[in-house]
């Protein structure tokens, strides 16, 4: 009698340990799936920044290039405006003038876009005042002239127009 109960009582530890370690097992299988899943997230959440940083490089490595063009896009567009108008018909001023549009048309492509600044209101975001002349004509802070073109890719400014505003006082 007390090897029955004894037996049985090695039977009952034997099925205890058994639940156990099929409860261990759970566990552990809901722990380890737990792990796979936020591993998967994190490598998913790395690809992405991954992309997003080579996009950014690609994107800054577009814009240094380009910005280093534009000076001499400027450059050409105020040769144009000293040519005399009585030599704009010559081929050499044509193959200019198809250069310059041949820049601007590159920049397009590129998301680089001129803005206009003749007339308007001076506005230090987009502009730099290189200098100041007195028109009475005309209302204080207008932009009388465009020294050189201003370009933004996007809403971002790449460079800033260079301009001369009217200062009356």
């Amino acid at each position: 009698m007390e090897e029955e109960k004894k037996e049985e009582k090695d039977n009952k530890e034997e099925v205890k340990t058994e639940n156990n370690t099929a409860e261990n097992i759970t566990e552990k299988n809901i722990d380890y799936k737990d792990m796979a899943a936020r591993a998967l997230a994190d490598l998913d959440n790395f690809k992405k920044r991954n992309e997003e940083e080579k996009q950014e490089f690609r994107r800054m490595a577009t814009f240094n290039v380009i910005s280093e063009f534009l000076d001499i896009y400027n450059n050409l567009k105020q040769a144009e405006s000293f040519i005399p108008n009585e030599q704009k018909d010559l081929g050499w001023v044509k193959g200019v003038t198809m250069i310059t549009l041949q820049f601007k048309e590159r920049f397009k492509l590129f998301g680089i876009e001129e803005f206009n600044t003749s007339g308007k209101m001076f506005d230090h975001n987009t502009m730099e005042a290189v200098s100041t002349e007195k028109d009475e004509t005309k209302e204080e802070n207008i932009v009388l002239r465009e020294i050189s073109s201003g370009f933004k890719l996007g809403d971002k400014v790449v460079q800033h127009a260079k301009v001369i505003v009217n200062k009356l006082n």
